[in-house]
C-alpha cells in the first residue's frame, strides 16, 4: 500500500483568547464569537477553544509544510508572494485578540481559493491574484483570517479530541493522487465522504461574522469594505457557469452580504479609499497575468511526480516513483505476545516489534519498521475515522470506501461483497481487496498484495475502518495476527 500524496483545504483550527478593555455588556451586540460595540462599531473575538496556541500553532506549521511540499507554492521570494506578504501583513497590525504568526505563501493554481492553517500559515492562489484588484484580494484575505481569529472550526472541539483534531488538519479534501497499492488510499477516502471525523465547513452564521471583522480589518487597512462584496458578487456570477469556485463552496453565503458590511462600518468614521491598485500591485499583477496557472488536473498530477515532497517554486523536485520495500520476513513478522495502547479514540493490541504511531492525516499507522519505506507500506494496519457530509447507513459508507480505495490503483479489485460481522459487539462489515504490493521482488515483477478491509459503525455519523494489509504469499501466515487484532479493537 501505498501512503500517497495529499493537498489540501485545510481548516483553521486556532484558540480565541480573553480581550481586555471590553465595554460592559448592557452596551454590547453579542453573537456567538464576536462582541460589537453598538456605539463604535468595533468587534472583540469572543469565541474559547479547547487547544492550546503552542499546539494549534505546531500543528499549522505542520500543515504548512506538507503543503509546501505537495503543492506548487511558489518561492517566498517570487513577486506574487512578495506582494500577499505586503497586503497580510498591513491587515495584520489591525488583527484584535491574539496575535497570532501569520504567514503568507502562493500556490500556482488556477482555482480560485485561500486558506488559513492554525497559527497564522495562509495559502492563496495564483487563480485569485489573477482575478482580483488589490482591494478585493485584501478582502478575501481579511475575510480569511476572520476565520481564524474567531476560532470557527475549533470552538467546539472537546478536549478528548484535541489531539485528533491537529492530527486530521492534513486530511485529504481536495482528492486523491497516487500510484499502486491499497491502504495509503485509505485517508483518501476521507474526500470521498468529508474532511474527517473532526472537521467541517464555514457556516452562514460564521461567513456573517468573518465579514463582519473582515470588513473592519479592511477599513482599518485602509481598503473600502465593499470590495470584499464585489469579490464575493464576482464569483457568485462564475457559479453559473460549470460550478462554483472552491471558495464559496466553502464559504457558503450568508445572505445580505452587502447589508452586513454596511452594518459593521456604519459607525465608523468617513474615510477616503484609493481608487486604483498601488504601483506595487500593478507591477505584480502584470507579472501575474503572464504566469500559467495549473488547472486542478495538473496539480493531481504534480502532486502524483513529487510523492515525497516537492521543492517549493512548483517545478523541480521528486521522480514520482514508488519507493520499493526490500524486507525480509524475519524483519516484518510479528514477535511475542500482542500488546494494548490506548489511541485516544480506540485502542488495540498489536505485536511489540511493530511501532503505532497517528500520522498527519490523522489516520493511525500500525506496522513494522522494515515494512514501510518512504511513503509506501507493505505490511501493517491503518485505522482511519471519517464522519460523512451526509448521513448513510454503513453498507452505503462501505460501498463508497471501497470505491474510493480501488479508484486510480491500477490491477486492484475487490474480491466478493461485503459480509456483515461484528466488531465487539460493534456493527461491522468485511471485504478483501486485491492490489499490487510494493514489495521489490526478484526481477522487478509485480508482487500480489491482499488487502482486508473492515468497516465499523462508531455512531454519530461517524464511520471507522481498518485496512490490514500483506503481500500475497505472507498473509496466510498474517492473518491468525491481524484476526487477534481485530477482536482487540475496543472504540472509545
Amino acid at each position: 500500500m501505498i501512503l500517497h500524496p495529499r493537498y489540501a483545504r485545510t481548516l483553521a483550527l486556532l484558540l480565541a483568547v480573553s480581550i481586555s478593555g471590553v465595554v460592559p455588556m448592557a452596551a454590547q451586540v453579542r453573537t456567538r464569537d464576536l462582541v460589537q460595540d453598538p456605539n463604535t462599531g468595533r468587534i472583540t473575538p469572543t469565541s474559547e477553544a479547547a487547544i492550546s496556541p503552542e499546539e494549534q500553532i505546531k500543528a499549522g506549521q505542520q500543515a504548512a509544510s506538507q503543503v509546501k511540499q505537495q503543492m506548487p507554492v511558489l518561492p517566498d521570494n517570487s513577486p506574487e508572494t512578495i506582494e500577499v506578504r505586503r497586503i497580510g501583513e498591513k491587515l495584520i497590525a489591525h488583527a484584535p485578540g491574539y496575535k497570532w504568526p501569520f504567514e503568507f505563501h502562493t500556490v500556482n493554481q488556477k482555482d480560485i481559493n485561500a486558506f488559513a492553517l492554525p497559527g497564522g500559515p495562509m495559502f492563496v492562489n495564483l487563480g485569485t491574484i489573477q482575478q482580483a484588484d488589490e482591494a478585493e484580494l485584501a478582502g478575501v484575505m481579511a475575510h480569511e483570517m476572520s476565520h481564524v481569529i474567531l476560532q470557527h472550526a475549533a470552538r467546539d472541539a472537546k478536549k478528548e479530541q484535541g489531539a485528533q483534531i491537529l492530527g486530521a488538519i492534513g486530511a485529504v479534501i481536495a482528492g486523491a493522487v497516487l500510484g499502486n497499492g491499497i491502504a495509503g488510499q485509505a485517508a483518501g477516502a476521507i474526500s470521498q465522504l468529508g474532511a474527517g471525523a473532526w472537521a467541517m465547513k464555514y457556516s452562514r452564521a460564521d461567513e456573517t461574522e468573518a465579514d463582519l471583522l473582515g470588513a473592519q480589518l479592511m477599513y482599518d487597512a485602509g481598503y473600502d469594505p465593499y470590495s470584499l462584496v464585489e469579490f464575493f458578487d464576482i464569483l457568485n456570477k462564475q457559479a453559473g457557469s460549470g460550478g462554483p469556485p472552491q471558495f464559496l463552496s466553502d464559504h457558503p453565503n450568508p445572505g445580505n452580504r452587502a447589508q452586513t458590511i454596511a452594518q459593521a462600518i456604519k459607525k465608523f468614521p468617513r474615510k477616503d479609499y484609493a481608487r486604483s491598485d498601488s504601483q506595487q500591485f500593478a507591477a505584480m499583477k502584470h507579472h501575474a497575468m503572464g504566469m500559467k496557472a495549473m488547472t486542478a488536473q495538473e496539480v493531481a498530477e504534480y502532486a502524483k511526480r513529487h510523492p515525497e515532497g516537492a521543492q517549493e517554486g512548483g517545478g523541480q523536485g521528486g521522480s514520482g516513483a514508488v519507493t520499493p520495500i526490500r524486507a525480509t520476513r524475519s524483519e516484518v513478522m510479528p514477535s511475542g505476545s500482542l500488546r494494548t495502547k490506548d489511541f485516544g479514540p480506540f485502542s488495540m493490541s498489536y505485536p511489540p516489534n511493530w511501532q503505532a504511531a497517528q500520522q498527519q492525516d490523522g489516520s493511525y499507522l500500525i506496522a513494522p519498521a522494515a515494512g514501510v519505506s518512504g511513503n509506501s507500506i507493505a505490511y501493517g494496519v491503518m485505522v482511519v475515522g471519517i464522519q460523512p457530509q451526509q448521513t448513510m447507513s454503513l453498507d452505503e459508507a462501505t460501498s463508497q470506501i471501497v470505491q474510493s480505495l480501488v479508484q486510480g490503483n491500477e490491477g486492484s479489485s475487490v474480491s466478493g461483497s461485503p459480509q456483515r460481522t461484528q466488531v465487539n459487539g460493534v456493527d461491522a462489515r468485511s471485504v478483501t481487496i486485491k492490489a499490487i504490493s510494493p514489495v521489490q521482488s526478484q526481477g522487478n515483477r509485480p508482487v500480489a498484495e491482499r488487502d482486508w478491509l473492515v468497516t465499523m459503525n462508531a455512531g454519530n455519523n461517524t464511520i471507522v475502518y481498518a485496512v490490514f494489509t500483506a503481500p500475497e504469499e505472507d498473509f496466510a501466515s498474517l492473518k491468525p495476527t491481524y484476526e487477534e487484532m481485530l477482536r482487540s479493537f475496543k472504540l472509545k
